[in-house]
């Protein structure tokens, strides 16, 4: 897998320069409807690089949240394994003792 990223974030960092490139030869100008609220037209090259930028803030927003999430199911678990192997340690002391013996019924000295 980590072979596989560095490959990977140059081809995505490859075509985003690309279709840049091109887009900034475009005079274009697209404004934004958003319900009632529109945005002044501005140049469809700026719409996708801002658009790049928010889905990468999103991306290290979900990631962050996902590592802390990570760390404190790491932490409980720990927890749990260091009481857990203190009650190993606790058996281990204990002094083994032999459970004591009752006479049988057919073993009963009458006498």
């Amino acid at each position: 897998m980590n072979r596989l990223r560095t490959p990977m974030l140059i081809l995505i960092f490859l075509v985003v320069f690309i279709c840049g490139f091109f887009l900034s030869w475009s005079d274009d100008l697209v404004p934004l409807k958003f319900g009632m609220f529109e945005t002044p037209a501005v140049s469809l090259f700026v719409w996708i690089i801002i658009a790049f930028f928010v889905g990468g803030l999103v991306t290290l927003a979900s990631a962050f949240w996902v590592g802390i999430k990570r760390r404190m199911e790491n932490r409980r678990l720990r927890t749990q394994l260091a009481q857990a192997q203190a009650e190993i340690e606790r058996l281990r002391d204990l002094t083994l003792q032999a459970p004591e013996q009752t006479p049988a019924a057919g073993d009963a000295n009458p006498g």
